[in-house]
């Protein structure tokens, strides 16, 4: 996470340092003016704070407090093919994946969640015929384990809400800059 929140971090080192030059033009333009100052002063107080955190102790807190399900379920989602999960392998998600089924990332507009569920669990009793997707977690395949910590029903439902999420999860800071390495490549830059 620490090359993500680097990334991050200069996003938002870069978007203070450019209000707190809006809030500099603010004060000279209006000197007497005490709301003005008060909030070019505290825009310089946060820049300190943000460039004195190369630890990325603020981002790692509030990762783990609101974050953390969120990164994980999309990262699980987002999983390059390989091993015995297929998602990307039929369906797109963004711009990743191949287009032989519906992409994943309009699901959020059409499926409803206990049915998405049931549906990511079991897919053959789901409908009328023998449908050519897999359930994506068959009995003993624990090879997601290192995306995301939890027995298969949770793997299940964070996978569901990743799905039913996800423009909202794709645009987190934390998964803006995720991109997932497929087997046999190197990482982006």
């Amino acid at each position: 996470m620490k090359d993500v929140w680097g990334k991050v971090q200069k996003e938002q080192v870069a978007q203070a340092e450019a209000d707190l030059e809006a809030a500099e033009k603010q004060v000279k333009d209006t000197p007497m003016d005490k709301a003005a100052t008060d909030a070019r002063n505290d825009l310089k107080t946060k820049v300190e704070e943000l460039k004195k955190d190369t630890k990325f102790e603020r981002l790692k807190k509030e990762w783990l407090e609101n974050d953390a399900y969120a990164a994980d379920a999309y990262r699980l989602l987002r999983a390059p093919p390989g091993g015995k999960r297929l998602c990307l392998t039929c369906h797109t998600l963004g711009d990743v994946g191949i287009k032989n089924a519906p992409p994943l990332d309009q699901l959020s507009e059409r499926l409803r969640p206990n049915w998405t569920l049931h549906w990511l669990g079991n897919p053959d009793p789901m409908f009328g015929y023998k449908p050519t997707m897999p359930a994506p977690l068959e009995k003993g395949d624990r090879d997601s384990q290192e995306l995301f910590h939890g027995d298969a029903l949770e793997e299940l439902e964070a996978m569901r809400d990743a799905m039913l999420s996800y423009p909202r999860l794709a645009n987190l800071p934390v998964n803006r800059h995720y991109r997932p390495v497929m087997t046999g490549t190197t990482p982006p830059k």
